[in-house]
């Protein structure tokens, strides 16, 4: 089953990077990140359009994380958007779809509780085109709230890695766990929909990463 996101995706967000220790000769490093997460395509294209409607779509990632780098506790939400404006085509392509806007926020609202079986999030406002100019008609922010309803069974999966190289000790667990979903969301208080579309489902999932690195005195 397609994996979406992994750890790494959340700690970028906060600009952590998992892999990076900074032990020194006689130092332990200690970094634990869990998360949890659900994505979603919304659009108000009408289900049926015929050939030469013009509609949206806007693709949702939201996320909630829990880090502790050394002891130092960060982590917080977050809520990826990107906008999109959708020409329906026909035929096997179906749709053409042009980024319009990206956005992101830590102000917002998310949700996701551990078994999956549902979640939710907010944000209002989010500021649109900040790495380029916006197309001529294209919002400059967007408002998204989402409900996310797990269905079916979870798919997980765990790792323990250990690495000695006579200097410094490794030890490295990660796990993580992954739920369709169904979803339903208003943007800018206009209800979209889901157009369960196979390659972009509606997706929870939850993931964890946990490290020790130990150095010797030399």
């Amino acid at each position: 089953m397609r994996r979406i996101v992994v750890a790494a995706v959340f700690c970028a967000a906060i600009g952590l990077s998992p892999s990076v220790a900074g032990a020194g000769p006689d130092d332990t490093f200690i970094f634990h990140f869990k998360g949890r997460a659900g994505s979603v395509v919304l659009t108000d294209c009408p289900a049926g359009a015929p050939v030469g409607t013009e509609c949206r779509a806007v693709s949702v990632f939201a996320f909630e994380q829990r880090v502790n780098e050394d002891g130092e506790q960060l982590g917080g939400t977050g809520f990826n958007v990107s906008l999109f404006e959708v020409t329906i085509v026909g035929g096997e392509e179906g749709f053409i779809a042009e980024e319009i806007g990206f956005g992101f926020t830590d102000d917002a609202t998310v949700k996701i509780n551990g078994s999956l079986s549902k979640g939710a999030a907010s944000a209002t406002d989010v500021a649109l085109c900040d790495d380029f100019l916006c197309p001529p008609g294209a919002p400059e922010s967007i408002s998204v709230s989402v409900r996310w309803s797990g269905f079916g069974p979870t798919s997980s999966f765990s790792s323990h890695d250990m690495f000695d190289d006579d200097v410094c000790f490794f030890n490295s667990r990660s796990s993580g766990a992954l739920r369709f979903a169904t979803a339903v969301g208003e943007v800018d208080g206009v209800a979209w929909v889901d157009p369960n579309l196979p390659d972009f489902p509606a997706t929870l999932q939850s993931d964890a990463f946990g490290t020790i690195e130990r150095c010797r005195l030399t």
